[in-house]
């Protein structure tokens, strides 16, 4: 443990760095406070415009002094800790995929009737089934394919469709 004064001196530091721009980041919230209670109406609505003007207001005023040196807004703004999304209040993405979307860009040809009608079939089988759509679509296609293979639907090139 002969390096004992090291770590301690290191734990100091590091403490003492986390709490100086912690102490800006409570200093920034404490001022977007006062933005919110100046821009909030009798009726409790919030008017952003207001809010942002008297944010805008004190960018380059002093508004805080730590030992002596002051900092404007903007030097505040700029040493506050840096959240991240789910600190912020976070983000929620939804991706919807749509089957009969990838069926007709997978189809050699999805304006063919024959094509449509198995996609229909499959709607109307999906209104009372739990099956997911896919399958219902093979379904409907395997119950009049009159002979031909699923392959035919999704060839490539003309050449193979003629061939089914």
């Amino acid at each position: 443990m002969r390096n004992k004064g090291v770590v301690i001196v290191l734990t100091v530091a590091i403490t003492f760095l986390c709490l100086f721009y912690l102490q800006f980041t409570l200093v920034s919230r404490n001022i977007q406070d006062q933005a919110v209670q100046q821009a909030t109406d009798k009726s409790g609505n919030v008017d952003l415009a207001v809010k942002q003007r008297y944010l805008d207001s004190l960018w380059n005023k002093p508004v805080y002094n730590f030992l002596g040196v002051e900092y404007t807004y903007k030097e505040v703004k700029e040493n506050e800790l840096g959240l991240g999304l789910d600190l912020q209040g976070g983000m929620h993405v939804v991706l919807e995929v749509s089957p009969v979307d990838i069926l007709r860009g997978m189809s050699n040809n999805p304006m063919d009737p024959e094509f449509n009608s198995f996609i229909q079939a499959a709607r109307e089988a999906q209104k009372t089934s739990q099956g997911n759509f896919v399958d219902l679509f093979y379904d409907a296609f395997k119950a009049s394919n009159n002979g031909k293979k699923t392959l035919c639907l999704f060839c490539i090139s003309k050449r193979k469709h003629q061939q089914c």
